[in-house]
């Protein structure tokens, strides 16, 4: 599944920022959008849900050869 931009970034400046998800399957596709931060640790990942971020919509269907704005 192409998802563009790979890398996001929201600056302390701004409210939102937009990420596109494809579906080059044959069928529709249903997804859960979660937002996880992440850093390192003593060279392990360490993940957690941010309190101050969502991701709208949480849960989409994606239909074949379609894409997807997620906010």
């Amino acid at each position: 599944m192409p998802v563009w931009p790979i890398y996001q970034t929201i600056e302390t400046n701004q409210r939102s920022t937009t990420v596109w998800l494809g579906n080059k399957s044959h069928q529709d596709t249903k997804l859960q959008i979660q937002v996880v931060a992440w850093h390192q640790e003593n060279n392990h990942d360490v993940y957690h849900d941010p309190n101050d971020v969502i991701a709208s919509p949480s849960f989409t269907s994606i239909p074949t050869a379609k894409r997807q704005l997620i906010r």
